[in-house]
């Protein structure tokens, strides 16, 4: 299925003996940018890191890239961490990758459930009504959520400290600021693409929420486009969203309840489960 891809990943962790795994992060590149792309080593839980060399979006300096995952605010994950906020551990990363003369335009993405509100990266504030139709980014940002929590005051700070900016609210591709999480308790914005303002400036993006039905997640889209960004064009070039619906057929639902029951199923998940810790790939082999 992803034969015309590398994979960068990190397993999601055991939080206790008997709790499943928490967390984990995967990224797929097409193998055509292979040449351009250098892991970046990262201790931070959940966390992919990468330089993206600046040819691959004909920008004027490379792009370090951070696919993240952090836990939730009160997660148990923080009883066995050295920090309450990963957040705070991503801010420490990003600044000492500065600190040492790396000029990377900053790109991240993930679930950072941090939920900000209508709070603006790009002019610092809460219920901004300034827009700017020039602007790729419109500096004007709306959002479905209307709630800050403790995640979401740490993550402005770190948006503030770095000159960053979520792009979910802002661009014409999401106007309302779409939901990106749904759950029976309430739905939330907690995903975001967040990237330089520089390089929201001076790059021709077109950011979108999706949809699905397979999770409580919705996919976020970012796509670099090479011609001018008007009214037109951003019609042309936004993705037709189509949704398949899979219904299983009786007879089928038997089928497949038997094959997972079947000795030799078992057998494969215990051995990917024994081999997931310390071998992944190999691990999804066995499924």
């Amino acid at each position: 299925l992803f034969s015309d891809y590398i994979h960068f990943h990190v397993a999601g962790k055991k939080l206790s003996v008997r709790d499943r795994r928490s967390g984990g992060v995967a990224v797929l590149l097409k193998k055509k940018w292979a040449d351009l792309v250098t892991q970046i080593t990262c201790e931070i839980d959940n966390t992919v890191c990468l330089r993206l060399d600046k040819a691959i979006f004909s920008l004027d300096k490379d792009v370090l890239f951070l696919s993240i995952y952090i836990p939730p605010y009160g997660s148990s994950y923080y009883r066995q961490a050295d920090t309450d906020c990963n957040i705070r551990c991503l801010e420490d990363f990003v600044l000492s990758r500065l600190n040492t003369g790396d000029d990377c335009y900053l790109m991240l993405a993930g679930d950072f459930n941090a939920r900000i509100s209508d709070w603006n990266g790009f002019t610092g504030s809460l219920h901004d009504d300034i827009v700017d139709e020039d602007a790729n980014c419109h500096t004007e940002r709306k959002s479905q959520d209307k709630t800050i929590n403790q995640f979401g005051k740490v993550f402005i700070d770190f948006c503030t400290t770095f000159q960053c900016a979520p792009l979910n609210g802002c661009h014409s591709g999401d106007p309302h600021g779409q939901f990106t999480f749904m759950a029976d308790q309430g739905n939330s914005v907690v995903d975001y693409i967040v990237v330089s303002t520089d390089l929201a400036q001076n790059a021709n993006i077109f950011f979108t929420v999706g949809s699905r039905v397979e999770s409580q997640h919705m996919p976020l889209h970012l796509y670099f486009l090479e011609m001018d960004h008007n009214e037109e064009t951003e019609e042309q070039n936004q993705p037709e969203e189509v949704l398949t619906a899979f219904r299983w057929k009786q007879e089928s639902a038997e089928e497949f309840r038997a094959a997972i029951r079947s000795q030799e199923s078992v057998d494969s998940l215990m051995e990917a489960h024994e081999l997931l810790e310390t071998d992944p790939e190999a691990a999804l082999q066995r499924l």
